[in-house]
């Protein structure tokens, strides 16, 4: 799933760098290859700890899905705060990055997902024998 993923992502990227080079230069295009790299490093870490717990309990795999997802939106949050009205790169050209390429991710692994040939079993019991009285 990670490289249906990827390569959509690193398309929409080199795009996004593009034209925010040719918008804002050399600070555009560092703006857009810092945004493409924080979303795919978010998306793939999420990916990678999913991997890891795949076969543990539900209950497992769900805290420890809910502390991975609250620890990147905590690194998230401070890698804002850290880089609020930074010069080292154009912060529009990294939103833009950013939301173009989290929606292609979205997008890619939501194909990914609906292609996958996953076996349901859907058993369903036999029902109890009736007894129809006239």
């Amino acid at each position: 799933m990670f490289r249906a993923a990827v390569v959509p992502v690193g398309v929409a990227a080199l795009a996004v760098a593009a034209a925010a080079t040719a918008a804002a230069g050399a600070h555009g295009l560092v703006g857009a290859a810092v945004g493409a790299a924080l979303v795919e490093g978010f998306f793939g870490a999420g990916l990678l700890v999913a991997r890891c717990t795949a076969q543990r309990s539900p209950a497992t795999v769900m805290g420890v899905a809910m502390a991975t997802y609250t620890a990147k939106i905590a690194l998230l949050g401070l890698f804002l705060v850290l880089f609020r009205g930074t010069e080292a790169f154009h912060p529009d050209s990294f939103g833009a990055s950013v939301i173009v390429c989290a929606v292609v991710w979205l997008v890619a692994e939501a194909r990914a997902v609906a292609r996958l040939r996953v076996p349901l079993d859907v058993t369903v019991p036999p029902s109890p024998p009736r007894h129809d009285r006239r």
